[in-house]
């Protein structure tokens, strides 16, 4: 079930983050613009891989249902 009221709070932080982004993007020369913009992509690629790799792993569990469950010999 979706919360709007947290939807609406995640949207609006990603609304605030692209206009702090865009700020930052104008700062710089339009000759540096690329190069910063590929910085940022890699750092958000790199953070974003150690987060995935730091996480905890959850093993798959076979879950079976009542009439499928395997017999008791």
């Amino acid at each position: 079930m979706h919360n709007p009221l947290t939807e609406h709070a995640v949207a609006q932080y990603i609304a605030e983050q692209t206009d702090e982004l865009i700020t930052l993007v104008n700062f710089c020369q339009p000759s540096d613009r690329l190069h910063f913009l590929t910085y940022l992509l890699d750092m958000v690629r790199s953070e974003a891989k150690q987060i995935y790799e730091e996480a905890p792993k959850r093993k798959p569990m076979l879950v079976y249902s009542r009439t499928e469950a395997p017999a008791d010999d």
